[in-house]
């Protein structure tokens, strides 16, 4: 598939992100750019400094279709959008093990308080398929779009059972 153009994700009057069919982010405006969205080139239709990484089983790739540098990226990705849901399949031969992404945002009709909240959900679902332990870590690089002083900024991790959550 050639589009280039991603399921927007984010909260109503809080800005979005796009993630596209090849696995990567783009369109933000999260930062009042409205009209002027932090996107891609021509070079490098995403946005630099924003990706997912997998590594299993001594093997470590971008979940992303496009080359960064001689990162090894997945082979190819099925992509399902419907909004305000997306999920990726990644495909990866030889792997042993289905790995799938699900985004989403807080969007419900008729409710405005919670379908404005400034949050992207992501679910990463791993499944071995083979019948030997598997070795696996997930990545997520997001740089700061917000200038280069990093003065009173401060990333959070919240950790618990089911998940790992970062307020950035």
């Amino acid at each position: 598939d050639q589009v280039t153009c991603g399921m927007p994700f984010g909260g109503i009057g809080a800005g979005k992100l796009e993630v596209t069919p090849q696995g990567l982010f783009n369109a933000f405006t999260f930062q009042n750019n409205w009209s002027e969205p932090l996107a891609g080139t021509k070079d490098y239709p995403g946005i630099l400094g924003f990706h997912l990484g997998f590594r299993a089983n001594h093997k470590a790739f971008l979940l992303q279709t496009v080359p960064v540098l001689q990162i090894p990226t997945v082979k190819n990705i099925r992509y399902q959008g419907v909004f305000p849901r997306a999920t990726l399949f990644y495909e990866e031969p030889g792997l042993g093990l289905e790995v799938r992404l699900e985004i989403y945002s807080s969007w419900i009709p008729g409710d405005i308080k919670n379908s404005s909240l400034p949050a992207v959900f992501f679910e990463l679902r791993v499944k071995n398929i083979t019948r030997h332990p598997a070795d696996v870590g997930f990545l997520f690089i997001g740089r700061n779009t917000c200038g280069e002083w990093c003065v009173g900024r401060k990333n959070r991790v919240f950790l618990n059972r089911k998940s790992t959550a970062v307020e950035f």
